[in-house]
């Protein structure tokens, strides 16, 4: 019997989110069902979409999705909800008019209408005719000279600067003509995070003419508001661009196939222990934890014991005199996710399957612990403690796939956990702690009833939204972001994690040799980490509040995050692989 409900509990499981042996959230079928269809999926708009558009004197309106809405209510100035892709390539200059050609040839704006979308009242997207769709797409005149400094305030800019969503919902950003490896998005050493400031790889004319014709890095940078996709959406998107798209589409389509096909049919009896267990007792469980982490964080507020807050103020009062920067941003590559797998099944067994999730959220929380401590030698007068901390981590509702069939949106939902902080535990203990409280937050619905929540705020609106254009530096709705950080008790981290192509895959003949996404910090939390992987490489990105990691400690936190998991892989007797 016992086996019995832990059988049902892990099927609940599956209810909730496909599995994540769908690989990829860049696969995506979506494109291909839609073309079956002649172009009559409601979901992709067809030319027949202009000529009624351009008809009429008012443009095509469809209805945010609530929790699009959402997204827009529970922004701030200073945390606009705009993530960031930059995709580093080799081979011939990528220029804007190659991509607004790439852009009109796939016909982009007639699959996914809300590429030529805008949204002047907060509620619904209006279709603009393709004809008078003017596309965001900018080529800078110059390429980073000085080695990642000018590349992470390009990135800085756009993650901050307000996006006028009644003009467009997305914006690119291009810049060709430098030297493999001259912007530091695409790293000529492993686990190298080195940044030297003094360095310059500025290109003499002769030869910059010669790299023009030749083999050059270019840099396409894109952003786009959240309420227009979800990082799932937007990255399967990209598929869209890839000269593999067929290949990618077909070998999911296989993998979706595949689990179908292996699915287990389960009796009327085994249904109903789902519904009891996972949806009953694990809605008590989750409801019951998110109580605790309120508790707690209420013991933290009235003890003023939060070393958050207190951080934030020291910082607050000595950046009136000295100014302050905008963000902290760093990247680094770790290693093959075909080592971390290694080092995870290490430390699995047969009832506990450690994840590359589990390791790096573990790896995380121990260099926080570090930046406590080193935040503590620094200010000596101030008392930080951080014993426990909660991580919040996002979850997508299809596993981290667009579904045949489906358009781009926002399925996305989040569970908060509390994991191990400054307290003396070794690496494997923490892992161990860290891995214990995820798998117990994964099987419940925790992540389907933060969906919901976000969802029924994003309906009802709460006196959102506003007449007339709008953009992300619109005034702050008080109510949603300070109810937004409670939801999630003060946190310290959020980790998203992003599984990308297994190969390397190209863009109209240009090999693409890095990918880097940047998620928007959401309000009251300090630190925001993507675990991503692409042609068997991982790699980590770092944003955060400079009060919480300076500007000049971005690479030194993630070199922390690295030495933990090298810590890991050392423990379980794991030789390093070449990247």
């Amino acid at each position: 019997m016992t086996s019995l409900f832990l059988s049902s509990l892990r099927q609940g499981a599956q209810y909730a989110a496909l599995p994540s042996l769908v690989s990829g959230c860049l696969l995506t079928a979506h494109t291909a069902t839609a073309s079956s269809h002649g172009g009559n999926n409601p979901a992709y708009p067809t030319t027949k979409c202009d000529s009624a558009a351009s008809r009429s004197p008012s443009l095509l309106r469809r209805r945010m999705t609530a929790v699009g809405r959402f997204s827009l209510l529970s922004e701030t100035r200073s945390n606009p909800s705009i993530p960031v892709l930059v995709l580093a390539l080799s081979g011939k200059p990528l220029r804007a008019q190659d991509f607004s050609r790439l852009y009109q040839q796939r016909e982009m704006g007639e699959k996914h209408y809300r590429f030529r979308s805008v949204t002047k009242d907060a509620t619904h997207f209006s279709l603009v005719p393709s004809q008078d769709f003017e596309l965001p797409i900018q080529e800078s005149l110059v390429y980073p000279l000085i080695y990642r400094r000018e590349l992470k305030a390009w990135i800085t800019d756009l993650l901050l600067e307000p996006l006028d969503l009644s003009k467009s919902l997305w914006q690119v950003k291009t810049a060709t003509g430098g030297n493999i490896g001259q912007s530091g998005a695409i790293s000529t050493t492993s686990s190298s995070t080195e940044d030297d400031e003094t360095t310059t790889t500025s290109v003499p004319l002769e030869r910059h003419n010669q790299l023009l014709d030749d083999n050059v890095e270019s840099l396409l940078l894109f952003r786009a508001h959240h309420c227009m996709a979800d990082g799932v959406s937007l990255g399967a998107l990209f598929v869209d661009f890839m000269d593999e798209r067929e290949e990618m589409e077909e070998m999911l389509a296989g993998k979706i196939g595949d689990f179908k096909k292996n699915r287990k049919r389960k009796s009327w009896f085994q249904k109903l222990l789902v519904m009891i267990y996972y949806w009953g007792w694990g809605s008590v469980k989750t409801f019951g934890y998110q109580l605790y982490l309120y508790c707690a964080n209420l013991k933290s507020t009235l003890s003023r014991s939060n070393p958050w807050k207190k951080l934030r103020r020291a910082y607050e009062a000595k950046s009136k005199s000295e100014g302050s920067s905008k963000r902290t941003l760093s990247w680094v590559s770790v290693c093959p996710v075909d080592e971390v797998k290694e080092v995870a099944e290490h430390f699995s067994t047969k009832k506990q399957k450690v994840t590359i999730n589990d390791i790096f959220c573990s790896c995380i929380s121990a260099a926080i612990a570090k930046l406590i401590q080193y935040h503590q030698a620094q200010n000596p007068e101030l008392s930080l403690r951080l014993p426990y901390m909660n991580l919040v981590m996002p979850v997508h509702m299809f596993g981290g796939v667009l579904l045949p069939g489906h358009s781009m949106g926002n399925k996305i939902g989040a569970m908060v956990s509390r994991i191990p902080g400054t307290n003396t535990t070794s690496c494997t203990e923490r892992l161990m702690q860290v891995h214990n409280t995820l798998y117990a937050r994964k099987m419940t619905p925790a992540a389907v009833w933060s969906y919901l929540t976000a969802k029924a705020v994003g309906t009802v609106g709460f006196g959102g939204g506003s007449s007339g254009p709008i953009d992300s530096s619109a005034a702050d709705n008080t109510f949603i972001p300070w109810a937004f950080e409670k939801s999630h008790a003060n946190a310290s981290v959020v980790v998203t994690n992003v599984r990308g192509p297994e190969t390397m895959v190209h863009l109209d003949g240009r090999r693409i040799e890095r990918f880097l996404g940047f998620l928007p910090l959401p309000p009251g939390i300090p630190v925001g980490m993507v675990v991503q992987s692409y042609a068997n490489n991982l790699t980590l990105t770092i944003m955060a509040e400079p009060w919480a990691v300076p500007d000049a400690m971005g690479d030194l936190f993630l070199s922390w995050v690295v030495e933990e998991y090298d810590a890991l892989r050392k423990q379980a007797n794991i030789q390093p692989m070449k990247q």
